[in-house]
C-alpha cells in the first residue's frame, strides 16, 4: 500500500466535468479521485490523511464513485478505475465517456455549461453597466470653476 498523495494535475482534469459539480461527486470526490492510484490501493484511513476529510466522508464518497464505476475496491482497499489510467505517468486520463455517464447518472449533466452561459451574461451585464455608469457621471461632472 503506497502513501496517498492529491495530484493537483489529476484533479484538475476531472474538475471541470459535470460529474464533480457541487450536485454530484463534489470537491471532495475530486480530491479522492486524484488521491487513488491504479495500482497501489489505499483504505479509507490513509485516504481520509491524504484529503484531510473525515474517514465517514471518504467512506461514503467513495461508495457513489464506486457505483460510478470510478473507484474499484478489493480487500478493503481502493484503486482508480482502469479506464480513468493516464498513460504517460498521469494517474488520471479524464475518460469522457464515463464521466458523462456519471454526471447523468447523478443528475448533474448540462450544469456546467448552463453555468458557463449564466456567469458570461452576467460578465456581460456588469459590463453594461460600467459603461453606462461612466457615461452617467460624465454627464454628471461640474467643471470645477464657472466659465468665464
Amino acid at each position: 500500500m503506497h502513501t496517498p498523495r492529491r495530484d493537483s494535475r489529476s484533479m484538475q482534469a476531472v474538475m471541470a466535468t459535470d460529474a464533480f459539480h457541487h450536485y454530484g461527486h463534489g470537491t471532495s470526490g475530486a480530491r479522492l479521485l486524484a488521491t487513488l492510484h491504479p495500482l497501489d490501493g489505499a483504505d479509507v484511513t490513509a485516504l481520509a490523511r491524504a484529503t484531510g476529510l473525515h474517514r465517514t466522508t471518504v467512506k461514503r464518497r467513495l461508495d457513489k464513485l464506486m457505483e460510478d464505476d470510478l473507484v474499484v475496491e478489493a480487500d478493503g482497499l481502493y484503486y482508480l478505475a482502469g479506464r480513468l489510467t493516464g498513460a504517460d505517468g498521469a494517474p488520471i486520463q479524464a475518460d469522457d465517456e464515463q464521466l458523462q455517464q456519471a454526471a447523468a447518472s447523478r443528475g448533474t449533466q448540462g450544469l456546467g455549461q448552463r453555468r458557463r452561459q449564466r456567469h458570461q451574461s452576467e460578465r456581460e451585464r456588469y459590463r453594461l453597466w460600467l459603461e453606462h455608469r461612466e457615461r452617467r457621471q460624465a454627464q454628471n461632472r461640474r467643471p470645477a470653476r464657472p466659465p468665464l
